[in-house]
């Protein structure tokens, strides 16, 4: 009898700890990722484009004191070259010739193909869509 109550109060104590263990790790973890994004450090969600004003960055602006285009991977990847294209002021069969050639593309695509298409043939980050763009900005 000693014995049966013993083991339902082990249990019950194994239990509470779980509990108190578990809402512990999640309130631990929530507000780890409030303060990854809350710093910046995690997904832009309110990141737009060129800033036309004086330049503020890092010598990452150009020779007219702009900065380079502002846009969040996500917004990019819904994007058509076209479009990509115009926000960085080059000529779009470039950009998506050099996409082509960069990314190892094999398929045929138009300037009116979005990134998201592109990336079903191989996947590619759309930063890397972004240093492209920024290298044909300055040739």
């Amino acid at each position: 009898m000693k014995t049966r109550n013993l083991s339902r109060s082990g249990i019950f104590f194994l239990i509470i700890v779980l509990l108190i263990g578990s809402i512990t790790v999640l309130a631990i973890a929530d507000n780890q990722e409030r303060e990854i994004i809350g710093t910046g450090r995690g997904i832009q969600r309110n990141q737009f484009l060129t800033q036309e004003d004086e330049c503020d960055c890092d010598d990452d602006c150009d020779d007219e004191g702009k900065q380079p285009v502002k846009i969040s991977g996500a917004e990019l990847r819904t994007m058509k070259i076209i479009d990509i294209a115009n926000l960085w002021e080059i000529e779009a069969s470039s950009l998506l010739n050099d996409l082509i050639t960069n990314l190892d593309l094999k398929q045929n695509y138009t300037v009116e193909n979005t990134i998201d298409m592109l990336r079903l043939e191989n996947r590619f980050s759309p930063s890397q869509v972004k240093i492209i763009a920024d290298n044909l900005k300055v040739s």
